[in-house]
């Protein structure tokens, strides 16, 4: 829904729509809005489903529309039994290089631990398989039984200027 959103509307009357592409994906369970990821000012938003092993991030722009979930401007893809993207978060410029930056939480089933990915942004964007960040990111892993799982930003807590993650 664009703005500015005033009374009551539906689902149906939204002005732009981007729909998933999997049977019960559940499209839109994890949402995130980190604006300068892609080294503008510009919008982006991040859209991952329950049950998907990939999250992509749109870049708006003036008569943004509808339009196919793959026609991302960056597919970060991951597994579906490590439930990659289950949670988002926008947590602003964590490691300060004027570029926002995103987090995903992996619950990893599999493992029992869990771990947080930390995207770096940039001008360019990038194309990437979890857990292979390389230069433009970095992980932080649980230990066995910890279940590391939802992320949020935290705004600059320690007073240092620099953004920070809450990670449950």
């Amino acid at each position: 829904f664009f703005g500015p959103v005033a009374g009551t509307r539906v689902a149906g009357t939204a002005d732009a729509v981007i729909n998933g592409d999997r049977s019960y994906g559940h499209l839109g369970t994890a949402l995130a809005t980190p604006h300068g990821f892609f080294g503008d000012p510009g919008p982006v938003l991040a859209i991952a489903g329950q049950n998907m092993p990939d999250v992509f991030l749109h870049r708006g722009h003036p008569g943004f529309t509808d339009r196919p979930l793959r026609d991302a401007e960056l597919v970060i893809s991951g597994t579906l039994l490590e439930q990659f993207g289950r949670g988002l978060a926008a947590p602003g410029d964590v490691n300060a290089d004027g570029f926002a930056d995103m987090a995903f939480s992996e619950s990893r089933a599999n493992a029992n631990a869990g771990r947080i990915v930390v995207v770096l942004g940039g001008a360019e964007p990038v194309s990437f398989t979890s857990p292979d960040v390389g230069a433009r990111g970095f992980v932080l892993n649980g230990r066995a039984g910890s279940r590391l799982g939802p992320v949020a930003g935290a705004g600059d807590v320690n007073g240092d200027g620099i953004d920070d993650l809450v990670v449950g």
